[in-house]
Formats: structure tokens, sequence, C-alpha cells
């Protein structure tokens, strides 16, 4: 044990960070250029005043005639990297960068970055156009500096950034942080970016950044250059670190990890420096909807492994992923936390909805294509057309009945997180994107067995004593509910949408004709299902044959079991109306036909018998049972179902 800490202790006093503040307007000129041309992360719409001077045009010809080393060999990834240094192209884009701010002229620039001196000639010929259009920005921030620099020096600083690169081991790491402050576009509001290029990290200071703040990015931007600095060998060894702890959430709880280790070495920064918490959200310090939380619950296992010197290893990775699991408890089935990281698999029509994915989803990580067999531990979502979704049949069962339906999301969390979002063009695919988005949590796959014998197979979604069934018509299958499921089960809801015996892989007596089946049977294992489950108040909308189903089901309930009945598309099943007793709601469009034949009339008459209390809805349109929701009307008719529900 001895041996060990005193190995460990060198690499502590191997690294020694020094940080040096800086106004330099060549900083500023290199940061404008790199952010109009999308090569750093920043607040580029800001910046973009200057989009159109020429020396832009001049540096990105000159970046473009670059060339990155030739890719070698590398052993297979689980993930997608967390840290940018692992992409031959943007490592090149890094290297040459920090190479730009470290040089003095083009002559040393072509000596540093090992490049064409004509191209570095260029280069410099650009970033001097920037600079003088510039003019000098020095004089903003200058008074930051030195309360910075004083604070950059202490010691409880620099050592806990010693300490975090002890933890990390990182490869040729520099000692020497430079650290540039430039001024922001809006230097009235409380935003602020900071970016690391190698060695140096560049902050876009607002009026209100206190010292403070400023050492506080510093240190964050610091950990993402020690985590970047850490050799591919070591990063793929750390993977599967994540990939041994089996959690289905893994690709999700590494993409953050780089994040959230920054974050929590500021949330020790503050406490060792016994700085007040900053009385802000979470999106208002980070802008991210798990970065936050992720490095918060990380910090105090960060500060137990960096007090006992111990190294990177799996019990560290074990320790922060139960802290996660914990943490984000009621998020390990969102959407938006299981595609953290995730393999996207979009056609030429999904390219739109994929801009709008991506602008909601907050991804950290992702493979934009289908190489399941590269990253085998990622979650897979399509974006693609009705005639390019044949190959998921083999994983969604039924699928090609969806196709009826302008656009639809199905969610499937085994074996591992899929989402199926499809349309019949771009707008449609955009419209399943947004169902998708809006889902609170991916469904649950779950079973039960039917009152004469059979098994139905059903969908959970949400939570609550508050449950809501879901049974479809007969063009239909559970996954055609999405889209109303995510809005009853974000109204607080419970729901579970199931497959009538015949569809998908639910069976029982009379499968072979579904339509002549027994189907009440299936309504009423679900409806037990709940109950068992918890659930203190249960009602089914059915469409069309599942609201027939659904009607029949209340006729034979034993007391109590059912709480209301909406028919979308149907006033009644096969038996008398006068035994559907309880509240009813009808829903029907005045041209709605079978054939040349208005089902209206018949359906008014079987209301008729109905006894009271009941409810007919009567809308415009032709639209049958659920392909309303396929219309204009759909968002009258979830209106309807909500208010009923609710008992309005």
């Amino acid at each position: 044990m001895r041996l060990t800490w005193f190995a460990t202790a060198l690499t502590l006093v191997a690294y020694e960070p020094r940080f040096t503040v800086s106004t330099s307007n060549q900083a500023t000129a290199v940061y404008h250029l790199a952010c109009i041309t999308d090569q750093i992360g920043c607040t580029k719409k800001k910046f973009g005043v200057h989009a159109k001077h020429p020396s832009v045009a001049e540096w990105k010809a000159a970046f473009a005639e670059l060339k990155p080393e030739p890719a070698q060999e590398a052993a297979p990834s689980p993930f997608p990297a967390n840290t940018p240094g692992m992409h031959p192209e943007v490592r090149l884009r890094a290297r040459t960068l920090e190479a730009v701010l470290d040089s003095k002229s083009a002559g040393e620039l072509a000596r540093r970055a090992r490049m064409d001196p004509a191209v570095a000639r260029r280069m410099w010929k650009a970033l001097e156009g920037m600079a003088r259009a510039l003019g000098d920005t020095g004089a903003q921030v200058r008074r930051q500096v030195v309360p910075a620099q004083r604070l950059l020096n202490d010691p409880r600083l620099a050592g806990l950034a010693r300490n975090v690169g002890s933890l990390l081991e990182p490869a040729g790491a520099s000692e020497r942080i430079q650290l540039h402050l430039i001024p922001s576009p809006e230097p009235k509001t409380d935003e602020a970016m900071g970016t690391f290029i190698g060695h140096h990290a560049v902050i876009e200071l607002t009026d209100s950044a206190k010292p403070e703040f400023i050492a506080s990015v510093a240190l964050h931007e610091t950990i993402h250059y020690l985590y970047d600095s850490v050799p591919a060998k070591a990063h793929r060894k750390r993977m599967e670190m994540f990939v041994a702890r089996d959690h289905p959430r893994a690709a999700s709880f590494y993409a953050l990890f780089n994040e959230a280790l920054a974050v929590a070495t500021q949330h020790l920064l503050t406490k060792r420096m016994q700085w007040p918490e900053e009385q802000k959200s979470d999106e208002e310090m980070y802008r991210h909807a798990y970065i936050p939380r992720a490095g918060r619950v990380l910090a105090p296992v960060l500060e137990q492994w960096i007090g006992d010197r111990r190294g990177f290893d799996g019990e560290f990775v074990k320790a922060y992923e139960e802290a996660c699991v914990t943490e984000f408890a009621a998020d390990l089935r969102s959407p938006r936390f299981i595609f953290v990281s995730g393999d996207f698999v979009v056609s030429e029509a999904g390219e739109k909805a994929f801009g709008v994915l991506m602008g909601d989803l907050q991804a950290v990580s992702w493979v934009k294509r289908g190489d399941r067999q590269l990253y085998t531990h990622l979650p897979i979502l399509h974006l693609v057309e009705y005639d390019a979704i044949d190959e998921l049949h083999t994983v969604i069962p039924h699928i090609f009945t969806l196709t009826k339906m302008k656009s639809f999301a199905v969610l499937s969390s085994a074996p591992r997180a899929i989402a199926v979002i499809s349309g019949s063009d771009a707008d449609a695919i955009v419209d399943g994107v947004r169902t998708f988005l809006g889902m609170p949590a991916f469904p649950e796959a779950v079973s039960f067995p039917s009152p004469d014998g059979g098994t139905v197979f059903a969908d959970r979604y949400g939570s609550g004593p508050q449950a809501v069934v879901l049974a479809h018509g007969g063009r239909f299958n559970k996954e055609s509910w999405h889209r109303q499921a995510a809005i009853l089960a974000k109204a607080g809801f419970q729901v579970l949408a199931f497959d009538f015996r015949g569809y998908g892989i639910s069976s029982g007596p009379e499968d072979e004709n579904p339509m002549g089946a027994p189907l009440h049977n299936d309504v009423l294992a679900a409806v037990r299902y709940l109950r068992q489950s918890g659930a203190t108040d249960v009602s089914i909308v059915g469409g069309s044959m599942g609201g027939g189903a659904a009607f029949d089901a209340l006729a034979v309930m034993k007391p109590g079991e059912i709480d209301r009945v909406i028919g979308l598309g149907s006033a009644g099943g096969s038996l008398p109306e006068e035994r559907y007793t309880g509240p009813k709601l009808c829903i029907w469009t005045r041209n709605d036909a079978s054939g040349s034949t208005l089902r209206l009339p018949g359906q008014q008459a079987a209301f008729a018998k109905m006894p009271e209390p009941k409810r007919f809805v009567l809308l415009e349109g032709d639209a049958h049972a659920q392909f309303m929701f396929d219309t204009d009307l759909t968002d009258r008719v979830m209106k309807e179902i909500l208010d009923f529900l609710r008992g309005r």
C-alpha cells in the first residue's frame, strides 16, 4: 500500500499548472475566426457581425488545405468518445489553433504546426486582417486581469488542478495554462462562454463577471484540457469500465462524464475557497438538463478519490454511476436522457427533423449513421420515410400498420433503447420528432394474463393512481398511441397501451380472427393489471374495434373496475347498449363512412339506448376513430378526452 501511495504521490508532483492571464488581441481575433467558421464551441450568432469580413474566407480556405494524419487502426470503441481529441479532424484543428495562439509570426506558425509555409502565411494574413477589424478590445476587460491572476495563483486552485490531473493521468499536458479574457458581444447580459484550445482557455467576459467566476471557468476548461490529453488507449480502457458496469444507461453516463468532471471540480473549488454557491437554477448556470446534476453528484466521489490519492479505476466509475442512478432515477427512461449519446440513422427527408431533434435533445455525443456493429452499446434512433422502414419490421412488430398515419414515433426499450420516427415527408418526420421529444419516458414493456388464458403485451407510460387504458382499432396496434400516450402521461396519468390478441405478440383464444374474438377479455386484463399495480381510477379510451371491446368490458366487469369509457368512432360493442353503465363519451365525425354508407345514423341510435351519464361529441370531417389524430381535429379530440377524464 505504501509503495502504491508513493507512486501516486510522484504523479501528483509531476503536473504543476501555472496560470497566466492576458487580454491578447491576437487571441480575440483567433477566437472570432474560429467561432465564425465553426471550429470551436462559442456564441457564434453573436459574433456574426464579422462573418462577411474577407479574412474569414481567407482563414477558412487556409484551414481547408490542412489534412489530418492518416487514421491509425483503432481498437473498437463501445461509445463515441466524449472528448474531441479522439477525433482526427478535431485534433488537427485544435493543434493548429493552439499553434496559432503560441506563435508570433507566420514562420513560427509553420514550424510549430508543421504546415506548408504558404498555408501558414495565408492563415496569418487572415488573422492580422481580423485583428485590424476588431481594434484593441483589451481595454474592456483589462481591469479583470489582476484579480483573476491573484485567484489563479492561489495554491488551493492550482492544487485542485494538480490532483485531478493525477487522477486522469494526462500524457504530455503543458503545465502552462494561458487564460485569455475577451469581451462578450453582449456584455450587459449574465451569459458567458468558456472554450479550451489546447493549453489555452478563452473566456467571453460580461460586465457582471466576477474574479471568482473567471477563476472557476478557467479551472473548468483546464480540466477539459487534461481530460483531452489522456492517451487514446487509456480512454478506450475507461470506456470499457463503463461497459463493464452493464447498466442500460451506461452510454449516457459516459457521455456526460467529461463535462460532469469539470463541473464537479468547480464545486470542489467553491468549497475550498469558501465562496458562496450561486443561487441560480441549473439552466441558468449551465443551460443543460443533466450536466449540472451529474457534476453535482460526482463532486463528493471526486473529493474522496483525490483525497485518498487513488487513480481512475472501475470503483471510481461504479461510484459515479451509482450516484447518477440515484440522481436521475426519474429520468432514466426519458428520451432526452437516453439519447444524451446515441446512434442516429437519418434518411434524406429526415435531415430537417434531425435539426429539430438536435436543437432540443442536447445530445453530448452521437454517431449519425446506423453502424450498430461499431457502437453496440448505443441506443438507436431512426428518422426515416415510409419507404425506408422495411428493415425495421424485425425490430417493431406490425410497424407497417402505422404507415397509414401521417407520422408516427415508436419507442422500444428492449433489448436496448430504439426509437423509430417516420412519416410521409420531411414535415411529417418533424411532427414525429416533436412527438418523441414530448414523451416523458420510454414506455415500460409489460405483459399479463387475460381472463380466458391468453397473454397480453403492453407498453406502460408515466405513473400515478389515475390510469388510462388505450385500446387500438382494427388497423392499428399499441404503438399507434404514442402521441396520445405522451400527452396523457405528461398530464399526470398512468397510461397502458396494449396489443389485442392476434396483434403484435399478444395471444389468446380465437387470436387467428381477432375481429370475432372475445376482445373484452383483453381490456379487462389491462384494467385488472393496473388495479393490481395500485391504480385507484381506471378509464378506457378505445378506437373503433377497441371502443367496442371497451364498452363490452364495461358491461361484464366486476363492480367498480372501470370508471369511465371513451369511444372514438364507436358507440357500443356486441352486447345490449342498456348494459353500458357508468360515464361514457363518444366522439364521432359527421361524414365517417364504411364504403358509401355513413356510420353516424347507426351509432347515434346505439348511443340513444345507453343509460346516463353519457355525452356525444360530433365533429366535422370524415376521419374514423384514431385517424382523427392525423387531422386538424387532433387538438380538439385530445381536449375532449382530457376534460372527460378530469370530470369536466
